[in-house]
């Protein structure tokens, strides 16, 4: 086998937060991806040719116009921070039984029977969220959703259980055909120059996770080194340790701590340290909860060891961060070097090595191999949802706008396309899933045809009762819940029998709750017609 070097190295990324904005920007063609990357202030995803006096000027740039003085994001799309719109993986967390994810695969000698009802729960969910960002206009939706079916039906199975469940990294250690996955993956993309979705993932060498009282120390060093007050000695010379744990160590001198200087928020300071404090912030939520105890007592480590607490353990799943690249190698071989990286990754990194943990480091892998162009920004897109790769949740190092830096895919001429198409088909498993999803679908159609007209009736006759009942003058708010509850019963009736008409095709029972949601709930399905 031509590829000998294991996959897991130490890398780094230049973060993205998901941006549902920017999918319509890139199924719409370059003119409208130019403009996007032009109001973000953002070159093209390979910045690995970006040299390394220009690393600060290029951070200028990228981060100018990303966060005020006061720390509040300028560019995030409000919708998708709205509060009436849950973020993306708790809608997917919904349809995430990774028991029942398993769908036909061609890099498997054995195929196995799939299940595309759940990779279908899946893409509903990302297109429902997507399709919330004002930029992507319902006329574009049908569109939106079938980019990402033809993305989730061509990902490796393998590899998109490990997204999922997190352990990405341990798995290439522990299951040969994750490793295999993960190799035949990068080699295509490194041998065809083909675009690419990878992940960073930060793990020890055996694809573990440090524990929790390794974390609480690392975010209590983070908040040191992001505050701009008065620091004594012993804080200096910590930081200092910081900033000289990669690269040329005498490029760095006490004497720039003390005015001030930061490797790893040079620039736009202040927007750095922002976006810092978000993650410190959110990882603490998270590692509070787990113990049982508030974020403040977590500044006591002794007293929680005193108290029983078990810092020891693994503070699963482990912290990612997702990437585009058109030339793999050389991008997450910048990434080793630090160069056009996440700051937040590196500085985490830098931060558990001056602790001592050298043990453990930022690992990439190739995920995805992108077919077609309107996959690009999209893959990136939903890969970082799938992986819980942001601050905002504090899963990952990813703070900026995924699907932006993407323009490379734009160089590519369509014979080349047709190319990376014509090997998807034969290396991947997007016709096995698609073969099965027509003979599935053609199924549900034949059952929903065959449900009694008396149940429709029967839904239609609730129907004329509500209306009639509700003309009449509604006069205390106990009528008003009566009303709903009747609704709701009859429509839940009818939704009942018809799943149980489809009990005898248990297999197409998830589709059928699909179908039973959109009618009770957004009511998509015309009963009338």
């Amino acid at each position: 086998m031509e590829y000998t070097k294991d996959p897991i190295s130490d890398s780094d990324d230049d973060s993205r937060q998901i941006n549902v904005a920017t999918a319509h920007a890139y199924i719409t063609g370059p003119e409208f991806a130019a403009r996007s990357r032009r109001f973000y202030n953002v070159d093209d995803e390979d910045a690995c040719s970006i040299k390394e006096e220009d690393e600060q000027s290029f951070f200028q740039k990228t981060y100018k116009q990303s966060i005020d003085l006061t720390g509040v994001d300028e560019i995030e799309d409000s919708e998708s921070s709205s509060t009436d719109n849950p973020p993306l993986h708790f809608n997917i967390s919904r349809a995430l039984d990774l028991d029942n994810l398993i769908c036909a695969d061609a890099y498997r000698e054995s195929l196995v029977s799939g299940d595309t009802p759940r990779i279908r729960t899946m893409m509903f969910n990302i297109s429902r969220e997507l399709a919330l960002s004002p930029t992507v206009q319902s006329a574009d939706r049908n569109m939106l959703t079938a980019v990402i079916w033809r993305i989730l039906t061509s990902t490796n199975s393998s590899i998109l259980e490990s997204v999922l469940a997190g352990d990405i990294a341990k798995r290439w250690h522990s299951s040969p055909e994750v490793k295999y996955a993960l190799q035949r993956t990068r080699i295509q993309a490194r041998s065809a120059k083909q675009p690419c979705i990878y992940m960073n993932v930060f793990t020890d060498n055996k694809g573990r996770c440090p524990s929790m009282k390794t974390y609480i120390q690392i975010l209590d060093m983070m908040e040191m080194y992001a505050h701009d007050g008065v620091l004594d000695r012993e804080q200096e010379v910590k930081i200092l340790r910081v900033d000289r744990q990669f690269g040329d160590p005498n490029r760095w001198q006490l004497r720039d701590v003390k005015s001030g200087k930061r490797r790893y928020i040079d620039g736009n300071t202040k927007g750095r340290i922002a976006y810092i404090r978000i993650f410190i912030g959110k990882v603490r939520e998270r590692i509070a909860a787990k113990l049982g105890t508030s974020i403040d007592q977590l500044k006591d480590i002794a007293a929680l060891e005193e108290a029983g607490l078990d810092l020891s353990a693994r503070f699963d799943p482990a912290f990612t961060e997702v990437g585009y690249t058109s030339q793999s190698e050389d991008r997450l071989k910048a990434h080793r070097e630090y160069r056009s990286s996440n700051y937040m990754m590196n500085l985490f990194e830098a931060i558990c090595h001056s602790m001592g943990h050298v043990e453990f480091a930022i690992h990439n892998f190739v995920v995805y191999l992108i077919w077609q162009l309107e996959q690009a920004a999209v893959a990136e897109m939903v890969f970082t949802c799938l992986a819980n790769a942001t601050i905002q949740n504090g899963k990952g190092f990813s703070f900026y706008p995924s699907g932006l830096s993407v323009n490379s895919a734009y160089e590519i001429s369509h014979s080349k396309w047709e190319s990376l198409t014509a090997h998807m088909l034969d290396e991947s498993p997007f016709e096995n899933n698609n073969r099965q999803e027509a003979s599935v679908q053609s199924m549900i159609d034949d059952r929903l045809d065959e449900i009694a007209l008396s149940d429709i009736l029967m839904v239609r006759e609730a129907r004329a009762a509500i209306e009639k009942y509700m003309n009449q003058p509604v006069q205390t708010p106990e009528q008003l819940d009566q009303i709903e509850q009747y609704e709701s019963m009859e429509r839940r009736r009818f939704i009942t029998k018809m799943i149980r008409a489809a009990e005898v095709h248990h297999n197409l029972l998830h589709e059928l709750e699909a179908a039973g949601e959109q009618v009770g709930i957004e009511g998509d399905m015309d009963l009338n017609d």
